[in-house]
């Protein structure tokens, strides 16, 4: 699978302070919940076609995963990928990292191949783009990752965000820009996520 960087640019915003992406709720009524899941089911429970809290069921993309200790739990050595369709292709798609592991959310998921990727690896944050196979990190910011912090992943029109606690990164793109399915991704095994949401 081809790789390359294009690019690094992000900023470190003031709570409070969102850019120039709208974050709906902010303003008057609170974001709507499309999907979440705290997995609770017992340990060893496949997360392919588990269901979630609220949202229906999770699809095996790629790989294999599990519930493990009310966390979802990668199986697969290589790439795994578990996502759901909500209708809706502006979200926010967001989730904890229990441990200090990297963790990554998809978005806008047309297969496999095609779909956009946010990544933190503890010490950088980047919007990857998956066009055809070919991975491109879009833009990256360095971080402070610590066990227990939620990442969000915020798709509106053509802007994509990605936010841990105080720091954003961000990039403008029309591909995928009306693919409904966003989900979680796991690059390796034994990785670990909780609390998924997707908010609109």
């Amino acid at each position: 699978m081809a790789f390359t960087r294009r690019g690094s640019f992000g900023s470190t915003l003031r709570r409070g302070n969102y850019g120039s992406i709208p974050r709906r709720g902010v303003r008057g009524s609170p974001p709507a919940v499309l999907a979440f899941d705290t997995f609770t089911q017992a340990n060893g429970t496949s997360l392919g076609g588990k269901v979630l809290d609220l949202g229906g069921s999770w699809t095996a993309t790629a790989g294999s995963g599990d519930v493990q200790g009310g966390q979802a739990n990668s199986i697969t050595v290589g790439t795994s990928i578990f996502t759901l369709d909500v209708a809706v292709a502006d979200v926010v798609v967001s989730a904890v990292g229990p441990n200090n592991d990297s963790l990554s959310l998809v978005a806008r998921l047309a297969d496999d191949v095609n779909y956009w990727r946010l990544d933190q690896d503890t010490v950088t944050m980047d919007i990857v783009e998956v066009n055809a196979g070919a991975s491109t990190i879009r833009a990256s910011v360095p971080i402070t990752w610590t066990a227990g912090d939620t990442l969000s992943f915020e798709c509106w029109g053509t802007k994509l965000l990605g936010r841990l606690n105080n720091t954003s990164v961000q990039f403008t793109s029309t591909f995928n820009q009306t693919v409904t399915r966003h989900g979680m991704y796991f690059a390796a095994a034994s990785r670990r996520l909780d609390n998924f949401q997707v908010t609109r």
